[in-house]
């Protein structure tokens, strides 16, 4: 039970992730980002009710709901020339109806694999330097249904990456 929830936690956070960190043709720019994502987690595959769960995970995923996490990525020179977001962290799913309008770009995602299921991703760039995004999934995961909604903030922080891939 344990692996299903952190298998599931890692496919929807990587669709997350995946697809609003990779800037599309002259949006952002190359370097270190910062990327906040607040989760409010809804139905998560393979999840008990959460006033079931140990009292160390419970705290656990209700700091994660209130105060989100924070990581960073390397966003590339080829990523911001790339002209679409990368996907490729994702495995089974794919953006569908790709929209940009100004610094805005969205699209469906569809989910084939381990994570079966329809999302919606929604990102805009107010400046080169900063982005927002939402991200919506529901289907399944392993057999156990998923229906989460995030919420992302990201800045670029340094033209270098250090060791962030």
């Amino acid at each position: 039970m344990k692996r299903v929830r952190v298998a599931c936690v890692g496919i929807v956070l990587g669709m997350a992730l995946s697809a609003p960190i990779v800037a599309w043709a002259s949006h952002g720019k190359a370097g270190l980002w910062e990327i906040r994502v607040q989760t409010a987690m809804g139905q998560m595959a393979g999840m008990p009710d959460m006033s079931k769960m140990p009292a160390a995970v419970r705290a656990r995923l209700e700091a994660m709901q209130k105060n989100g996490m924070t990581v960073r990525h390397c966003m590339t020179s080829a990523d911001v020339a790339n002209g679409r977001p990368n996907m490729s962290h994702s495995p089974g799913c794919k953006a569908i109806n790709e929209r940009t309008t100004g610094q805005t770009f969205s699209a469906d995602l569809v989910c084939t694999g381990n994570m079966k299921g329809t999302g919606h991703v929604r990102t805009t760039f107010d400046s080169p330097d900063h982005y927002t995004s939402s991200v919506t999934m529901t289907g399944t995961a392993n057999g156990h249904p998923v229906n989460n909604a995030m919420k992302i903030e990201a800045h670029w922080v340094s033209p270098k990456c250090g060791s962030v891939h």
